[in-house]
């Protein structure tokens, strides 16, 4: 018996598992399994995630570098590039973490508009305009 199931037999005597019998994690090796996986995969995302700011410095100092050249357009195409990729990873994470999901999702939405902002630039066109995500 636990510490929880401990406390609550001290109101219920007659439930002394009350706790521990609700969650299936305890019982179930599937479902064990299964949480287990899902925060092996969010540790996963996570250092993943991690290289994302040094992937985007070099990213946009190859654009800086190539102000003024004929391959400046194409080296910011390159930058915007990595922002729909770090998107894609935070709706992943918004699917394994979904305590987390709404700022994960505000995150990608955020990564998505500056890749348009990126490459609108690139090529002279007005971003687009997207609503924040309802939360």
């Amino acid at each position: 018996m636990g510490q929880l199931d401990s406390w609550y037999a001290g109101i219920d005597p007659e439930r002394p598992e009350a706790v521990s019998s609700g969650l299936p994690s305890l019982h179930d090796p599937a479902a064990r399994r299964a949480a287990q996986d899902q925060r092996d995969e969010a540790r996963r995302l996570h250092a993943e995630l991690n290289t994302y700011p040094e992937q985007e410095k070099e990213a946009f100092n190859a654009s800086i570098g190539s102000t003024g050249t004929p391959e400046h357009a194409a080296r910011r195409r390159e930058w915007a590039a990595v922002h729909p990729e770090h998107a894609a990873l935070l709706d992943r994470l918004a699917q394994v973490e979904p305590l987390a999901a709404t700022e994960h999702r505000r995150r990608a939405h955020t990564q998505r508009s500056l890749a348009d902002e990126i490459a609108a630039k690139a090529t002279d066109r007005t971003p687009t305009t997207e609503n924040e995500p309802a939360a």
